[in-house]
């Protein structure tokens, strides 16, 4: 037998990816339909929820230059990573361009083949208008200075042919001002897009890299403030780099003209006098002057540490999840009504006689079930698909190998995953092979059937001999052999009673017990059980309620013998003196019988597992009351063979209720 290891459901993985704050999408076939996109994700698009499961180019058309990307990817299955990629978003009719890092990543089977693909994507817009006033303002300086040179050049040549003429000359000079007012105004305005951009920016000057301007995200980013780093070389204000690449890189930078850019770099950052681990995407930009010099380095950090985080988490968990399911020796199966997809691991492949690298349908699924049960399958399979139904599938059926001919006892668990419109996504679950169970179960039933004929012979026997002998004692006037021998006829019976039990128990369980349906009046049959009590039972007060005539379809002596049962459990579960009601009304075309206590009452724990074969519930005062636990098992087996139904109410100290309910006959 096998051990079932709990693990995080899909569903849990998916609920994960929904509240990064990574945009994040999930293609499933070849043609790129949407399994799953998270709230960033669409945030970024600009699309509603309802492109799940269209295919990317009917959901974004403008996005139909990724295609060729994606197609790449899912035939090679190596990853495709682009920075400062333009794309156009559709934004109320008006496609908008815009800048993103994005990375396509497959997700492979066992056979190494694309089953889906997992689209990253980071908008780096701003980072990317950040560079372009950088370069404008580098290009403006530039033009800035050339005008001035063109000015000054204009002013000398002034001078010098017009040096008489002091109004030019003042002309001259008030044009120059204008400039400068005009350079130190577009200054101001860079420097105040630089100090309040989202993304972390400086400026290292001259050799010593000499930190000129440092934003607030860059601070922040650091760990510093501003007065502990401006106008200091970087290695001292940051000597927590030390060790670590990036005083090489920016020498590199400084020596070469060369751009540098990181992705997802690991660093560790300075953090309140200790260091902390941090994941930063960085480029290191030369700063060169007018004549082509390199005289210093403009950095741009964008950490990403969150994002890195949650990528280990959403991995570690679906590790988790593989080690727990081959632990489990569970197949895994992944059904997509819209698409009619059907898939699975390869433990479930063998089970339906396929090879790894053989394509699992639907039909070939249904071929491998047993023949009997391939209607069950599909009916509740049809209704876990129904948002009604809470989406739970839960099956016992048979797989006879296509291949070697074997029968395999299976228990399939799933659950359907839903759409805001109730739609049915996915059916995801697990198959475990439980044969060795059912034929444990069946092996036992069979010693217990066994066991139970063999005794009953001699307590037939011994229970004549009994009879015999309590009838000599009463001819013979001895009151001691005629009270023990009573006693001891009573105790045989008790053994007969539970025999049977175990018997009725075997017989259920190989489908050999009979139900003989017959139409009779229920409130004959209370009336019986009222008689028979009120001469057995004299420990308590049994009080039936009146019961108008009410028929059922139904095996007379089966329903009776489930009335007795909870009559007796009753009375053996509650103080002598106290009440018992026995009640019999008929609702919405149902007859429902109940017996009320005034026990000890039942736990919560315990109500779930009442009915199943040889539970009792392990209370303190329920220690020294006879039971095997297989009373209410056959109750509820011979109840759900009239497709009753059978519960309990109950409270700890307040008693119990326990019910049945059976179709009423209308047909006369």
């Amino acid at each position: 037998m096998t051990n079932n290891i709990p693990s995080l459901s899909d569903k849990a993985l998916l609920n994960i990816l929904a509240h990064t704050k990574e945009a994040t999408a999930i293609y499933v076939t070849e043609e790129f339909h949407i399994g799953f996109i998270n709230k960033s994700m669409l945030k970024l698009w600009n699309k509603p929820n309802t492109v799940i499961n269209q295919r990317l180019v009917e959901a974004a058309p403008e996005f139909e230059s990724f295609i060729p990307v994606l197609k790449e990817v899912w035939e090679n299955g190596e990853p495709y990573t682009a920075i400062y990629a333009p794309a156009n978003i559709d934004i109320q009719g008006q496609l908008i361009t815009l800048y993103f890092d994005f990375e396509c990543r497959s997700v492979l089977d066992e056979n190494g083949k694309t089953y889906a693909i997992v689209n990253t994507v980071t908008d780096v817009t701003e980072r990317v208008k950040a560079l372009e006033l950088v370069k404008a303002k580098k290009d403006q300086e530039q033009a800035l200075n050339e005008e001035l040179t063109s000015i000054n050049e204009e002013q000398e040549e002034a001078i010098e042919n017009l040096r008489s003429t002091n109004v030019e000359l003042e002309y001259a000079q008030s044009q120059l001002r204008l400039s400068n007012d005009r350079l130190m105004e577009n200054e101001d305005r860079i420097r105040g897009m630089f100090e309040e951009s989202p993304v972390g920016m400086c400026i290292l000057r001259g050799p010593e890299h000499i930190i000129e301007i440092a934003n607030k995200s860059i601070l922040k980013i650091w760990g510093r403030k501003e007065k502990d780093v401006l106008g200091k070389p970087h290695k001292i204000a940051r000597p927590e780099l030390t060790g670590q690449p990036v005083y090489q890189w920016l020498e590199e930078v400084y020596k070469t003209g060369i751009t540098r850019i990181n992705n997802e770099f690991r660093v560790m950052l300075y953090n309140e006098d200790s260091l902390r681990e941090a994941y930063v995407n960085s480029i290191y930009q030369p700063i060169k002057s007018a004549g082509g010099d390199v005289n210093g380095v403009l950095v741009i950090l964008d950490e990403i540490t969150d994002m890195i985080k949650a990528r280990h988490e959403v991995m570690c968990t679906q590790d988790m999840l593989n080690m727990a399911v081959e632990a489990g020796e569970l197949g895994t199966f992944y059904y997509n009504p819209a698409t009619n997809l059907f898939s699975g691991n390869d433990l479930l492949k063998s089970w339906f006689g396929l090879k790894s690298n053989d394509m699992l349908s639907l039909k070939l699924a249904l071929d491998a079930i047993a023949e009997a049960d391939q209607n069950t399958v599909l009916e509740a399979v049809n209704k876990s698909l129904t948002y009604a139904s809470g989406g739970n599938y839960g099956i016992e059926y048979t797989i006879i190998d296509p291949v070697l001919n074997i029968s395999r006892i299976v228990r399939a668990k799933g659950k359907t995953i839903f759409n805001q419109n109730q739609e049915p996504i996915s059916l995801i679950g697990t198959l475990q092979d439980i044969t060795e169970q059912k034929q444990d179960d069946q092996r036992k039933n069979d010693f217990i059937g066994m066991v139970s004929h063999e005794l009953k012979t001699p307590l037939t026997s011994l229970n004549s001999y009994i009879q015999i002998l309590h009838a000599k004692a009463k001819k013979d006037e001895d009151s001691f052999a005629a009270g023990a021998l009573d006693k001891a006829n009573k105790q045989v019976r008790k053994m007969i009673t539970m025999i049977n039990g175990f018997l009725n128990v075997s017989r259920l369980e190989s489908g050999k017990i009979h139900i003989d349906k017959q139409r009779f009046d229920i409130a004959q049959l209370l009336k019986e059980a009222e008689e028979e009590s009120t001469i057995i039972i004299i420990s308590h007060k049994v009080v039936f309620a009146p019961v108008a005539e009410t028929f059922v379809n139904a095996d007379r002596d089966k329903i009776g013998q489930v009335i007795n049962n909870l009559i007796s459990n009753a009375v053996k579960y509650s103080s002598p003196g106290t009440t018992i009601q026995v009640a019999c009304v008929a609702i919405n075309n149902m007859v429902n019988v109940s017996v009320k206590d005034e026990g000890m009452g039942i736990g919560k724990k315990d109500i779930k597992k009442l009915f199943e074969r040889y539970y009792r519930a392990e209370e303190q005062h329920t220690h020294a009351i006879a039971g095997f636990g297989i009373g209410l098992y056959l109750c509820s087996e011979i109840i759900q063979r009239h497709e009753g139904i059978i519960g309990v109410d109950s409270e700890m100290g307040k008693g119990s209720r326990f019910y049945f309910g059976l179709p009423i006959s209308n047909v006369f």
